[in-house]
């Protein structure tokens, strides 16, 4: 993850910047604003300094963003396995409190295996609350981030393929 925020990440944002900053200076002395702005009470230093403060808080609330939607989306697979592996157990079981007990038995033996610690974290789709947190805090995921991410999804897709196989093999009632 530190990678590609260094190679990736770095350069995409380099671009994003200067592209985005090419023109505020160059516009304003074009269209003659600068001097029009430096003919009243201001100065040269507050005006490069009011250009700098403004363009830099829109790069520091775009990188906390970024960072932000980077967390968030990580939880968000988290999430969708959760949805998934309901909807499984909804499908395989026929009551709704046994969907209940398994899904939050499951669910809560996952979380809890992440509160303990161990090897298994790497395979645990709960770990990637631990990453996502990790990445709103710090911008960077833990290590072994894109195997949770790959294992999750990989049990998403293994989850509905389940539930679509166990669907189609089971007669549903008439309607």
């Amino acid at each position: 993850m530190a990678s590609t925020v260094i190679n990736q990440f770095d350069q995409l944002g380099l671009l994003v910047i200067i592209i985005g900053m090419m023109s505020i200076v160059v516009s304003d002395k074009d269209i003659g604003m600068l001097t029009f702005i430096l003919t009243r009470k201001v100065s040269l230093g507050e005006y490069l300094m009011g250009k700098w403060i403004g363009q830099a808080a829109i790069v520091a609330g775009a990188v906390a963003t970024g960072i932000l939607v980077a967390g968030l989306g990580v939880y968000y697979i988290w999430c969708l396995f959760m949805v998934t592996l309901t909807l499984l157990m909804g499908y395989l079981l026929s009551r709704s409190s046994g969907v209940a007990v398994v899904s939050l038995f499951v669910l809560i033996f996952l979380k809890v295996a992440t509160a303990l610690g161990s090897g298994f974290q790497i395979m645990n789709p709960a770990h990637l609350t631990n990453h996502a947190v990790h990445i709103m805090i710090s911008g960077s995921a833990l290590p072994h981030f894109m195997t949770t991410v790959a294992v999750t999804l990989l049990l998403i897709v293994v989850f509905l393929f389940l539930s679509h196989f166990y669907l189609s093999r089971k007669e549903l009632p008439a309607s």
